[in-house]
């Protein structure tokens, strides 16, 4: 069974908000994240994201480009789980505040590596982390 997964890779001021999964999570607890969750049957990805976001963190977002996918296999459930990462900016003047998250917190791109990631955001933090560093060489 295939099940897709969307999370929002938010910016403010070069900085980006990450997430911590609660204790009790049953796939990778206290792991940090970029927000996000599944998308339900039937749902757009960038609807599913604004959703997701809303019920996390109590914010709206407008949804910008696809960064990167991501897929991880459980095989003991036989599930594969793909995420879609997307850019995505606050709306409006609300603050986020960890909802249906243990904590988080806005970050700079160098940062990321110093956290305990969940294996499917992995590859993203890279990549991240990686095009943060060509663009300081451009500039």
């Amino acid at each position: 069974m295939r099940i897709h997964v969307v999370a929002a890779i938010i910016q403010n001021k070069k900085k980006i908000l990450i997430v911590q999964r609660k204790p009790d999570c049953k796939r990778e607890p206290n792991k940090w994240e970029f927000p996000g969750g599944k998308a339900e049957e039937g749902e757009g990805a960038q609807e599913a994201l604004k959703r997701e976001i809303s019920e996390e963190l109590g914010v709206e977002i407008f949804v910008e480009e696809l960064f990167g996918e991501s897929a991880k296999k459980y095989e003991e459930r036989g599930e594969e789980m793909v995420i879609s990462f997307y850019f995505a900016k606050l709306i409006g003047r609300k603050k986020p505040k960890a909802i249906g998250c243990q904590s988080m917190k806005w970050i700079s791109v160098e940062k990321l590596g110093e956290h305990d990631f969940a294996d499917a955001d992995r590859i993203i933090v890279e990549l991240l982390m990686v095009e943060d560093r060509n663009n300081e060489e451009e500039e």
